[in-house]
């Protein structure tokens, strides 16, 4: 086992070029540096695929660090066998609704979770974001509507998951 660097560098190291284009790009405008992370959290993000657990945990921590709901989407798809099999991608799709509606926070009688905020160094709950309920658009001012970054988001998965072969 090497040090942290060592190891999110040997994690990197296995991406795609269409994953490192975006760390460098669209990812790092809106996350903090892979380095910062808990090393737990880059692993599940840059290990080659992804289970149930891992999509679960990945989503409260990124909720939480106020990333757009479509960042593990877009990792997946720049990454084939990320998201294995069209049920993988019907698992994400419950998460991104489940972070919408506030089901992470408690609400309809399920556990509040917590997740490991990088900008306050602290676990805290995942809320949805306040944007996520706007569902009226300012077409004057070039505003869409908060909640159509989930609805972009989950039309982009179950766009996805047509292309990915049903579980054996």
């Amino acid at each position: 086992m090497g040090s942290k660097a060592e190891r999110i560098a040997d994690l990197k190291a296995q991406c795609t070029e269409a994953q490192l284009a975006l760390l460098e790009g669209p990812f790092g405008d809106n996350l903090p540096a892979l380095h910062e992370w808990p090393l737990n959290m880059a692993t599940r993000f840059l290990k080659p695929t992804c289970t149930h657990a891992d999509r679960m945990q990945l989503v409260w921590f990124l909720a939480v660090n106020a990333a757009p709901p479509n960042t593990l989407i877009r990792w997946a798809k720049a990454r084939p066998g990320y998201l294995r099999w069209q049920q993988s991608c019907h698992d994400l799709i419950s998460l991104l609704l489940d972070w919408q509606i506030g089901n992470f926070a408690g609400a309809n009688g399920k556990e509040a979770k917590t997740a490991w905020c990088m900008h306050l160094g602290m676990a805290v709950p995942v809320h949805a974001p306040s944007f996520a309920k706007e569902f009226v658009a300012v077409a004057a001012l070039g505003h869409k509507a908060g909640c159509s970054f989930f609805e972009d988001a989950l039309t982009e998965i179950r766009q996805y998951a047509k292309t990915l072969p049903r579980e054996c």
